[in-house]
């Protein structure tokens, strides 16, 4: 069965922020912050992993928590709390660094079953090969190759 979002839920985004449910922010306000958020993560993934995934991923929770929780820090409290606990910025930007260091492929992420083991990459979206020295239009029909010459006019 694949997984799919909302990677949170109300509850644990109300615990990770410390609002309760009488606070100022509605549960409607706090459902549209995690469809946000989750959908950032999977913009950022999408390229690389298959989606839907085919399980959890503790990781990608995490991050879509920390997303979700920055950006209601961001809507209560504002700038002025910067470097604080409650500074929403700094969290959404740590988040984001994460995410793209999963989207340029130095970060794999790995299912929670025992034994872990890397989703299937989206192989689609990738390139078979790059231009290089050797690569020429005339010579090679892959589509990666370059549509143009060094030194030919246009």
């Amino acid at each position: 069965m694949a997984y799919t979002p909302p990677y949170n839920t109300v509850a644990e985004i109300q615990r990770r922020t410390g609002i309760s449910g009488n606070s100022n922010i509605s549960t409607t306000s706090i459902n549209t912050k995690i469809t946000i958020s989750d959908g950032i993560v999977d913009g950022y993934i999408i390229d690389r992993y298959s989606l839907p995934l085919s399980s959890t991923c503790s990781i990608l929770k995490e991050l879509a928590g920390e997303i979700a929780e920055a950006l209601i820090l961001r809507e209560e409290y504002g700038p002025e709390i910067a470097d604080t606990d409650k500074d929403g910025q700094n969290k959404y930007e740590n988040a984001i660094s994460i995410l793209n260091s999963v989207k340029t492929g130095s970060m794999k992420l790995l299912t929670d079953s025992n034994p872990r083991s890397e989703f299937a990459v989206n192989a689609g979206t990738l390139p078979t090969s790059y231009p290089n020295n050797a690569s020429d239009i005339l010579t090679t029909t892959l589509s990666t190759a370059p549509k143009f010459r060094v030194g030919d006019t246009y």
